[in-house]
């Protein structure tokens, strides 16, 4: 089973979150403790908990105090102002130094609050920000093959892409969303194999995210696993409408989940809200492998009579499996190709060469004996065929690498994931049940 995490550093996936103001007051109001006054209710929560200093980004010559859940922060307006104004009005950071008001953040009783946000993501975007010489993520390139460290790096680039897009560091936010693009188009194994050890209670600068989550029906909720961090990156993706982001990130978290074969965990992230709606091949993906586990586990406590119609209605109307699934897929996911067959994906007719490379190398990766388990009447070969096109679609692209011509190669994989995706989305349909959300 993946890993499981202790917080809850998903802060930033809420849709809806209440928009933080600088309170200020005049100055000789500070002291009136007249009964007319209407205390701030915000002060009162803060007062009520207490705060700890964040160990690293607390400077005693900081001109602002910032509190994030149970963490207070003190940094310098004028840094965070020359990456984001947006930043600085929502919050009114910067006020005018010549006004007569008096202003919050000036300590740590009176830190101002910046909700939906969790530490941890913000640690990580003051990584950049302050760009220390402890902050490697700034400073230096990731090994290759340190999966551990691939994850991290991957983990700490999503909070700086989804909070700068949250207070318009555009430029920022470009940066950041390069890097994530570039670990799930060829770093796929490797973010898988980090994310399958990686967890977040290695990192004591997450535990100030700690948050317990409750199960329901014995199953806990996927933001407890920390897999869920693709899910995340997901939702990122869509609301950037950034497809190569989304097709390399589900791509990414499918081949993590290929293996799975816990029946709670597969439940657990069906039952992810709107995932349906907003990620259909992810649910397509996970009905997949709830399907592969058979009927033995079908018939277990964990799923309901529904759910488990819907397992058995499936497992009818996919044995063998339909034309519906497999038609007008331009890549030949379903047969044995041929080099004409890339014609039309590459849109490059004259280019022969390019198409008969291409031809050789997908013979390689997606040989006859797939061809033949992939259309087999035997459901739980089909079933096999499909999930493995997460990872034959990682080998294709290892394979297509020597190419000299690097755009009919990007053609290719780009059409491949489109087509993969596509495929698990069509599979979804099948699914009857209706699953309540956590």
């Amino acid at each position: 089973m993946p890993p499981k995490r202790s917080s809850n550093a998903n802060g930033s996936s809420k849709r809806t979150g209440a928009t933080g103001s600088r309170k200020r007051v005049k100055k000789e109001e500070v002291d009136d403790t007249s009964n007319d006054t209407v205390p701030n209710p915000g002060n009162a929560q803060k007062n009520r908990t207490p705060a700890t200093r964040d160990t690293v980004y607390y400077f005693e010559d900081g001109s602002v105090t910032l509190r994030l859940r149970d963490i207070v922060f003190r940094v310098h307006t004028s840094l965070l102002k020359a990456h984001s104004e947006e930043l600085c009005n929502k919050f009114n950071l910067c006020p005018d130094p010549d006004a007569s008001l008096a202003s919050e953040g000036t300590c740590d009783e009176d830190a101002i609050v910046i909700p939906d946000v969790q530490p941890s993501q913000f640690r990580n975007l003051m990584k950049i920000i302050y760009c220390l010489p402890s902050n490697s993520i700034a400073l230096t390139r990731t090994a290759p093959n340190d999966t551990i460290a691939i994850s991290s790096s991957f983990d700490s680039y999503l909070d700086i892409a989804i909070l700068s897009r949250k207070f318009g560091m555009d430029d920022l936010e470009q940066w950041a969303k390069q890097h994530l693009l570039d670990f799930v188009h060829n770093s796929r194994k490797d973010l898988a194999k980090g994310f399958a050890a990686y967890r977040h209670d290695t990192s004591s600068l997450r535990q100030d995210d700690l948050q317990i989550f409750s199960k329901k029906d014995g199953i806990s909720p996927a933001p407890a696993y920390y897999i869920f961090r693709f899910v995340e990156a997901i939702w990122y993706a869509k609301e950037t409408s950034d497809e190569p982001l989304l097709h390399g990130t589900l791509g990414t978290i499918q081949h993590c989940l290929s293996s799975v074969k816990d029946v709670k965990f597969i439940i657990s992230f069906l039952r992810i809200q709107d995932l349906r709606e907003v990620a259909p091949s992810l649910f397509g993906f996970l009905f997949l492998l709830l399907l592969r586990l058979g009927n033995s586990v079908w018939t277990g406590e964990e799923l309901t009579q529904e759910d488990r119609m819907a397992a058995f209605s499936a497992q009818s109307f996919l044995t063998p499996l339909p034309q519906s699934i497999k038609e007008s897929i331009p890549t030949p996911i379903f047969k044995r190709p041929c080099a004409s067959d890339f014609m039309e994906v590459l849109n490059a007719p004259e280019d022969e060469k390019c198409r008969g490379e291409i031809s050789s190398y997908w013979g390689k990766v997606f040989p006859a004996s797939y061809c033949r388990d992939i259309n087999s009447e035997q459901f739980s070969v089909s079933i096999d065929a499909l999930i493995a096109l997460v990872l034959r679609r990682i080998d294709l692209g290892a394979q297509l690498r020597p190419m000299k011509c690097q755009s009919c190669r990007l053609k290719l994989l780009a059409q491949l994931d489109r087509d993969i995706q596509e495929v698990y989305t069509r599979l979804a349909t099948y699914y009857k049940a209706n699953l309540q959300p956590d």
